[in-house]
């Protein structure tokens, strides 16, 4: 799937949440903590890829989100090892909050890598921006859907990664 056409699926999500069928109550999330679960695969022929993330945010009002993302990467490439890697991002989230169940948003972050960079490398500083949308299931559960694109600024130059992700999780609200 290229990068284009991953975009268009997210944006096509984006559509269908703005588009939702209303509910009769509007979500309250103001002073929430949200606790994420997220993960996605990939497999070619030559490679398989596997992500899983766990995120941490605050709600700072009712539309906007701090906090954090500990993303895990498992990476098999024929004729090569095995590859564990991961990164850890800070991150904001704006919401568009309206009366549906469903809840569209963007999102940037920066971070950087977890492993290792290799001897004589630098570690890189991790742009992240991304596009999606929450279901609420019920006042406490939500089902997540999320396209995030990277760029990475290693040794002085800037590289933008030529895929994009889909990530899909599952969030619960406390402290309400």
């Amino acid at each position: 799937m290229t990068k284009h056409s991953v975009l268009l699926v997210a944006l096509a999500f984006l559509a269908v949440g703005l588009n939702s069928e209303r509910a009769s109550a509007q979500i309250d999330t103001d002073g929430a903590v949200q606790i994420g679960i997220s993960g996605f695969g990939l497999v070619g022929a030559d490679d398989q890829v596997a992500f899983a993330g766990l995120s941490l945010t605050k709600f700072t009002g009712e539309r906007l989100e701090i906090g954090g993302d500990l993303m895990l990467s498992f990476t098999k490439s024929s004729g090569s090892d095995s590859e564990v890697g991961g990164f850890f991002m800070g991150r904001t989230r704006y919401n568009f909050i309206g009366e549906s169940m469903t809840v569209p948003f963007v999102s940037a972050g920066v971070g950087t890598q977890l492993d290792d960079p290799g001897e004589g490398e630098s570690r890189p500083v991790i742009f992240q921006v991304g596009v999606g949308f929450k279901h609420f299931l019920n006042e406490n559960v939500s089902f997540n859907v999320e396209a995030l694109s990277y760029a990475a600024l290693v040794d002085g130059e800037f590289e933008v990664m030529e895929a994009a992700f889909i990530l899909f999780g599952l969030s619960i609200y406390v402290g309400r």
